[in-house]
């Protein structure tokens, strides 16, 4: 079984601190709303064999604006790819953001390892 872990982040820069309130929950379920989903996870994943998915999700605001935070899990027998064109749009499509800055990466597999060996001195 291979773990493929990928960070993804949303930046809503025309999100205000007035509105966090509302806005944080309404961020957050724009990630459930697309990692939860079998079909889309299955458009992001190329219709990858999954064995299973798990996303933690952070939403905080910042200087620059409503900043969503994801870490993505995907269990499957081989490495698992994450098409950042579908991403974008499905984050659009489901953003009531105007001006987003989206970014995906992929995790390298030790640097679990790493934080943790640094967390625990």
């Amino acid at each position: 079984m291979t773990k493929t872990t990928f960070f993804v982040s949303v930046l809503a820069s025309d999100g205000d601190e007035e509105s966090y309130a509302y806005n944080a929950p309404e961020m957050a379920d724009m990630f459930r709303g697309i990692f939860t989903n079998v079909t889309k996870i299955a458009a992001l994943t190329r219709r990858a064999a999954l064995n299973g998915c798990h996303t933690e999700v952070d939403v905080s605001q910042t200087e620059q604006g409503l900043l969503g935070r994801a870490v993505v899990d995907f269990e499957s027998e081989g490495r698992v790819t994450m098409d950042k064109t579908k991403l974008s749009q499905l984050v659009k499509a489901a953003s009531p953001w105007k001006q987003l800055k989206i970014e995906k990466r992929l995790v390298p597999e030790d640097s679990e390892q790493t934080s943790h060996a640094v967390g625990s001195q």
